[in-house]
């Protein structure tokens, strides 16, 4: 079984429990909030989640947040990806939910869009089902 959890004071921390009958091992990390993607704005991590298809990889999005993080063969997690690659600059990056859907990555922001993304971090297109700009949460 794997759990995890998130918590900022500072520094925003993630920490992993991997629980097994024959060990409990935890895996922590210290996740940078200096955002590469909004610059001066404040990033707020709201949601992390594990990916179904790698158990070792998980994602942490939010206001101005984007990570994706995969754990090597010592328990360690470490940064694969930090911002949605080829994305326009026009969509928001205040994210307030992400899923894994069919080995991809469907993210949606405070504006309406709903994001569709590879695992890889490849941003692909806003659905045109998104309620978009008119939507306001």
């Amino acid at each position: 079984m794997t759990l995890t959890n998130q918590c900022a004071d500072s520094n925003f921390k993630v920490a992993v429990w991997l629980w097994d009958k024959s060990y409990k091992m935890v895996s922590m990390a210290n996740v940078k909030l200096d955002n590469v993607q909004s610059g001066e704005h404040e990033s707020i991590p709201t949601s992390v989640s594990f990916n179904p298809d790698d158990p070792r990889s998980l994602v942490i999005t939010g206001k101005h947040v984007y990570r994706y993080l995969k754990m090597n063969n010592n328990f360690q997690l470490q940064p694969f990806h930090e911002r949605l690659i080829k994305k326009e600059s026009s969509i928001s990056t205040h994210f307030t939910c992400h899923a894994f859907i069919e080995r991809r990555l469907i993210i949606c922001t405070a504006e309406g869009d709903i994001l569709l993304a590879e695992n890889s971090g490849e941003f692909k297109m806003a659905l045109t089902s998104s309620p978009g700009a008119k939507f306001r949460i």
